[in-house]
């Protein structure tokens, strides 16, 4: 089994719903942070989703002042095998920096 920190940056486009990360098949992955800084010119709402199989889960929405942040973990999110995380912003402006922790079941050393 192998722990892997992973950092994961990416910038939302307007109305574009973007697959930020996605569980590799052989993991389970620990999100300890999902963190989004608003350099827009205005306020932004920003939608976190899981899409789990078939279906698709309403995580968390926020609107986010310009030049203002937002945490959307209070705790850890685990995502298992294929799960992905999805993020939609109504501007084009708003970085995220994720945090997380893979574990796999891979064997490192050989």
């Amino acid at each position: 089994m192998a722990n892997i920190y992973k950092k994961v940056n990416t910038d939302l486009i307007t109305g574009t719903e973007q697959s930020v990360y996605t569980a590799p098949s052989n993991s389970r992955a620990l999100i300890k942070s999902i963190h989004v800084y608003n350099e827009g010119a205005g306020d932004a709402i920003v939608t976190v989703k899981i899409t789990s199989g078939a279906t698709t889960y309403f995580y968390e929405k926020k609107t986010i002042a310009a030049d203002a942040h937002h945490e959307f973990i209070t705790n850890i999110l685990i995502l298992e095998e294929n799960d992905i995380l999805k993020m939609l912003s109504d501007i084009t402006g708003p970085d995220v920096t994720i945090s997380l922790l893979e574990i796999n079941r891979d064997d490192q050393n050989g």
